[in-house]
């Protein structure tokens, strides 16, 4: 799962799904509102998200097999996922797909997902100086490890975003919990100097 690192602060974040639609360029918007679903469902990887399929969503639920380790998630659409989902779903009725990436289900699927995933990396880079997000590299992973580090800093139960995430074992969501007390300890860090020098 990479390194927590990756993890967006909280005002880039808040600025990154706040930012008015009408500042960016419809690929910008696309761009931005793919990243947020990421997020939404809970950092779902780009793999998983691409190969989501009609049949996987009932009654506002999504229900998916996490490729890399097998691990089946459910997860509860918000009315924010719903939104995102409905704006850039696929319009081909003959594709068991639900999002217009793969295109040819009978040819080469892994390749049209690394295609798909070069393509957004690319345009994700292009996002953060469009939305002003200085010296942050955004990538389709970052979406998965802000959404982690977002609730460890909530401090909501390690075990649980574990489970949320599918992880194999709170051992790989450890990875995240750190990046988040490294942030919490320098914060209060701030308000201590704070108090002192005010």
């Amino acid at each position: 799962d990479g390194h927590a690192e990756r993890a967006l602060d909280h005002e880039s974040l808040h600025k990154l799904a706040t930012q008015s639609s009408e500042t960016l360029s419809p690929l910008q918007n696309k761009t931005r509102n793919l990243f947020l679903l990421l997020f939404l469902l809970r950092g779902i990887p780009f793999v998983d998200l691409i190969f989501l399929r009609k049949c996987d969503i009932r009654d506002k639920v999504l229900t998916y097999r996490r490729r890399k380790t097998g691990k089946r998630i459910t997860v509860v659409l918000t009315p924010e996922a719903e939104s995102i989902l409905k704006s850039c779903c696929l319009s081909d009725e003959h594709s068991p797909y639900l999002l217009p990436f793969i295109r040819h289900a009978e040819e080469d699927t892994y390749r049209q997902y690394q295609n798909a995933l070069r393509n957004f990396n690319y345009h994700l880079n292009r996002l953060a100086p469009a939305l002003k997000l200085n010296g942050v590299h955004l990538s389709s992973y970052v979406a998965r490890h802000s959404w982690a580090t977002q609730a460890i800093l909530m401090n909501e139960s390690i075990k649980l975003v574990s489970m949320a995430m599918g992880h194999s074992s709170v051992r790989v969501t450890e990875n995240y919990l750190k990046q988040a007390s490294d942030r919490q300890i320098d914060e209060m860090n701030r308000r201590v100097i704070a108090e002192v020098f005010r």
